[in-house]
Order: structure tokens, then sequence, then C-alpha cells
């Protein structure tokens, strides 16, 4: 078993809704290291070819942790019960899918995380809150919840209210569970629903005037 492990999602709609679920499987030394190499020199997994190898493996893991691993025909003396186990492996396995619509998945990236993230905090540094100039410390903690995520992360902000910067951002499954799935955490921050989160929580300034007092 390998020592090294990666990480990603896998988003599907069903009878229960929509399910976000998080995939941890094992890589190489070698796959690891390319990663690593990958992230140092700024290019994604899927510019230097790894997101595809990452992705089958990500979804065999999936596969696996749900209906276990598939049949092994060495592991079978009797060559018509491992046909019928198969048989029942391939039938839950497309029953699921017949079920169930792939509506997203990722496998975890630290350039593309890294991006999002700076394209998170610049739509947000800047802004002001007057809730947020009525707290004297500077730092915020702030927490929200979804149906089946809590959000938490720490505002660091001025006299004024206006935020300098955002940290500690942290995404988890709530533990939900359904008579198929699971979800759980941590997961890679949706920044997009925390952005509207914040302009609705805080009433935060609206941009353009951030951009107008930063020119004065």
């Amino acid at each position: 078993m390998s020592d090294y492990k990666w990480s990603g999602y896998v988003q599907y709609d069903g009878d229960d809704g929509s399910v976000y679920e998080v995939v941890e499987y094992a890589i190489t030394e070698q796959e690891f290291r390319q990663i690593k190499e990958a992230s140092a020199s700024g290019k994604t997994l899927r510019e230097c070819g790894l997101f595809e190898t990452l992705a089958d493996k990500m979804f065999k893991a999936f596969f696996d942790g749900r209906f276990g691993p598939e049949p092994d025909p060495e592991s079978y003396d009797d060559p018509e019960f491992y046909k019928a186990e198969l048989q029942e492996y391939t039938q839950e396995v497309e029953d699921f899918q017949a079920s169930y619509v792939l509506s997203s998945f990722s496998v975890e990236d630290p350039v593309e995380n890294a991006k999002a993230e700076a394209v998170f905090k610049q739509k947000l540094i800047g802004r002001r809150s007057a809730e947020l100039e009525q707290n004297e410390t500077g730092v915020y903690e702030y927490q929200f919840e979804t149906d089946v995520y809590t959000y938490s992360l720490t505002i660091m902000h001025d006299k004024q209210g206006v935020i300098t910067d955002i940290c500690n951002v942290y995404a988890e499954g709530l533990g939900w569970e359904s008579e198929t799935s699971s979800v759980w955490g941590p997961i890679e921050p949706n920044y997009d629903l925390i952005v509207d989160e914040l302009e609705f929580g805080l009433e935060l300034s609206d941009p353009a005037e951030n951009s107008d007092t930063e020119d004065k």
C-alpha cells in the first residue's frame, strides 16, 4: 500500500438531491513528486498530463469504496462462481449509474486552488462592512452552513471595517448520510458561494466604491 495519498471530489445528483463526496486514494511516490514539481513550476495537473491519470484512480477508489473492489479472476477456483460475482458487481455499478447523474468532479490541484483563492481574495479585499467596523479586534471569525457543509474563515480588517485579508478558509462536510452516500470533509471551498454569503451577511460595500477610494 502506498504511503502517498491524494484526494478529489465527486458530485452527483439523484433522488436524495445533490451529493458531494470527497475521495481519498493512493498514489505512487513518482506521481507525488510530479505533483510537487508541477506545483513548484506553476503548472496545473492538466498542463503536466497528470489529471486524467489521477482522475482514473479517484473514480476507481470511489467505486471500490462503494461496492468493494472488482472481483479478481485469480482469486476464484470456480470460473462460474467468478462470473456470477462479476455479474452481480457489474449490476450494482450499472444500477448506481442509472440512478445518479454525475454533475461534476475534480482532482485536488494546488495551482488551480491557489488561483481560485487569489481571485476570491481579490473580490473581497478592500471592501467595507459596517459590522466589521464595530469589531474592535480587527479579527472577525465568520461561519455559516449550507445543507451539507459548514464553512469557517477568518477576516482581517482595519478600524474602518475595510477587509485587509482573509485566511483560514475551511469547508467541512456535516456528516450527512443517506442510504447510499455520505459527505465528509475537509473539502476545497466553494469560493463563489463564500463571496455571495459575505456580500449578503456583512452587507459589503460595492467593489466599484473601493476602487474610487483607492484612486484617491
